[in-house]
């Protein structure tokens, strides 16, 4: 299934005592309205196999998250928690810019930070209307990464 990028590796890291993050709750940052990758396969499919659907569409998930909630879904969805930390993206900036000097592959990269102020939830959700998927609720989404870690 699919995990939000980056966060599901932080919270299960062991050996790390908090999970610092933007804290967009209230600060101004968007919520998000991602939509899973099974929704995302399916309406795909619907594109290739019906000839009437064409243009360009915005999709999304079924509800907006805030990045709190992604993050309280990954700890439930993996059974492990951490205390969160708020981190203002300003002051997330060099430490992500001295990440990218030592690190092959940072957890967070500048470019990453400045697309958070980015308002990327769709106005007009096509999955259902256009492509006939119903979005799947987030709640519940990252139950597979308990399930591969107790197996």
């Amino acid at each position: 299934d699919e995990a939000p990028l980056g966060l599901a590796e932080v919270v299960l890291e062991d050996g790390v005592p908090l999970v610092p993050h933007h804290g967009q709750d209230g600060l101004g940052i968007p919520v998000k309205r991602t939509p899973r990758r099974p929704d995302i396969a399916q309406a795909l499919l619907a594109a290739v196999q019906r000839r009437e659907i064409a243009g360009v569409h915005q999709i999304g998930g079924a509800e907006p998250v805030s990045y709190d909630e992604m993050l309280a879904e990954t700890m439930r969805g993996t059974g492990k928690h951490r205390p969160t930390l708020h981190v203002p993206v300003p002051l997330m900036k060099p430490a992500a810019f001295a990440m990218g000097l030592v690190m092959s592959d940072p957890p967070v990269t500048i470019p990453q930070l400045d697309l958070l102020a980015v308002d990327n939830t769709p106005r007009l959700n096509a999955l259902e209307p256009v492509f006939g998927v119903r979005p799947r609720p987030f709640r519940g989404a990252l139950d597979y990464l308990r399930k591969s870690r107790d197996s």
